[in-house]
């Protein structure tokens, strides 16, 4: 990163240094008392951008601010597994934290970018930062390309452990380094449900697995916010590693139990809940 920081200059410099030196001290206290320091920026006119993928979508205030938490809370916990998931162990895109959080003081903007096959991800744009001066931050940036590339996909599916909630008491340090391991998977079966749902929902049916008890889980790409039991990637990866760890009891019905569940009748047909 010290390519980019000798790029920044009068008192973006001296606050990203003075974030450096505060971070460092952050990560000598328990993970438990970490947090990421995220705030709330002001809308910004972004300029023209030509060479755009099909859908370009410029969002307001509070659309950009949350594009910004996405990608600020994803690079402090996540790690990037490398190319094609080949890194044993993930490497941490921290260091992009600081960057992105100067670059964001500085002017830059988030936008969300969409493919012409419908996958989506965000774009850094140059905002309020002179030219000149872009130009230099991005061939800075060059050298983490494909890490970038990853961490905005990521991000526009939305911030790690929004879509966590478990009735078991897993360690948080621990859901997130695996979350961070297994983010292709989460991704692949993310896109299973939603497929399954847009089949389902053309009959006018949801996506679920019922218990032998009564008990129904919606399968959803992510927490929908209605008053029902839900299961998603995240949740599904996390109790699966958990009864690997020995974190949770092995079998489906310790599974089941790691979930936030209530007694409901389903629409449409059943699911095995095996298959997971």
């Amino acid at each position: 990163m010290g390519r980019f920081e000798r790029i920044l200059s009068g008192e973006t410099e001296t606050q990203a240094a003075s974030h450096q030196g505060s971070q460092e001290n952050k990560d000598r206290r328990p993970q438990s008392q970490v947090q990421p320091e995220i705030k709330p920026q002001g809308f910004r006119e972004h300029q023209d951008y030509p060479n755009m993928a099909v859908k370009t979508e410029i969002p307001d205030e509070d659309t950009e601010n949350r594009y910004w938490r996405d990608v600020l809370t994803n690079a402090y916990y996540l790690g990037y597994p490398g190319p094609d998931g080949q890194y044993k162990e993930c490497e941490p895109l921290r260091p992009l934290y600081v960057v992105l959080s100067a670059l964001r003081e500085m002017g830059a903007g988030l936008i969300k970018v969409k493919s012409e096959s419908g996958a989506a991800h965000y774009k850094l744009v140059q905002g309020k930062i002179p030219a000149d001066k872009w130009e230099e931050i991005k061939a800075s940036l060059s050298e983490h390309r494909e890490k970038l590339k990853w961490l905005f996909a990521v991000s526009a599916l939305g911030a790690v452990m929004e879509n966590v909630d478990l009735a078991a008491e897993l360690p948080r340090e621990w859901m997130v380094e695996t979350l961070g391991k297994y983010e292709r998977q989460v991704l692949a079966l993310r896109m299973a449900i939603g497929n399954e749902l847009t089949k389902r929902r053309a009959l006018n049916r949801e996506y679920y697995f019922r218990v032998g008890d009564g008990r129904v889980f919606y399968l959803v790409p992510f927490k929908t916010g209605q008053d029902r039991p839900e299961v998603t990637p995240e949740e599904v990866i996390l109790v699966r590693e958990a009864q690997r760890a020995g974190l949770i009891g092995p079998g489906v019905e310790a599974a089941v139990g790691a979930l936030k569940t209530k007694k409901t009748g389903g629409p449409g047909g059943t699911y095995d809940v095996g298959r997971f």
